[in-house]
């Protein structure tokens, strides 16, 4: 069998389940709706314009939180993977900041920025910079070191060195930090839209 054909079946079987548990009237009308009514209730979304538009304005507040994020965990795991004092100080922290869920920032949020798109925004961000410090600072920490020291022996030093042989070993580290970033500013997303 496909696998197109198993997924279509999978999302099937959860919807008769899904309307199984909505007949058996285990749980009240408003709280567990049948689909036919959230079918319904999206339709109206998109046919008024109301639901694309509240779309819109959450990846608007994704995509800018997101781009804020990759620039500031990029630029803090350098410093981290770059500076052992930074990281001999800072890089605990980091990794106590990046296990803190992002519902936990909407009550710091308010108090800095009240209900605003601001605050939206500043969750979102919070919520993917410090997994990308993390994967940076693990990208740089993981260059081979024949790598450094072949490029060394041929004359390149300094920043050269950083752009030539660490960015271009790291671009994996750099792409799991992009992704793991894009995963938990959705998440800091979901907690930022209950403002």
């Amino acid at each position: 069998m496909k696998v197109v054909i198993k997924r279509i079946l999978f999302l099937v079987v959860v919807l008769g389940i899904w309307q199984l548990v909505f007949t058996a009237n285990i749980f009240e009308d408003i709280v567990f709706p049948s689909p036919v009514k959230v079918a319904g209730a999206l339709y109206e979304g998109f046919s008024s314009g109301d639901l694309i538009k509240a779309l819109g304005a959450s990846f608007k507040h994704l995509f800018s939180g997101l781009s804020l994020a990759i620039l500031f965990g990029t630029t803090i795991g350098v410093i981290l993977g770059k500076s052992k004092q930074a990281d001999e100080t800072a890089g605990m922290y980091l990794i106590a900041l990046q296990s803190i869920p992002s519902i936990v920032w909407v009550p710091l949020a308010i108090m800095l920025f009240g209900f605003s798109e601001f605050a939206v925004v500043f969750v979102v961000v919070l919520g993917g910079t410090f997994v990308m410090a993390l994967n940076v600072r693990s990208a740089i920490h993981s260059v081979p070191p024949q790598l450094v020291r072949a490029a060394r022996t041929m004359g390149t030093n300094g920043v050269p060195l950083f752009f030539r042989v660490e960015v271009p070993s790291s671009v994996p580290y750099f792409i799991t930090g992009i992704r793991l970033a894009w995963a938990f500013s959705w998440r800091a997303l979901m907690a930022g839209e209950l403002l």
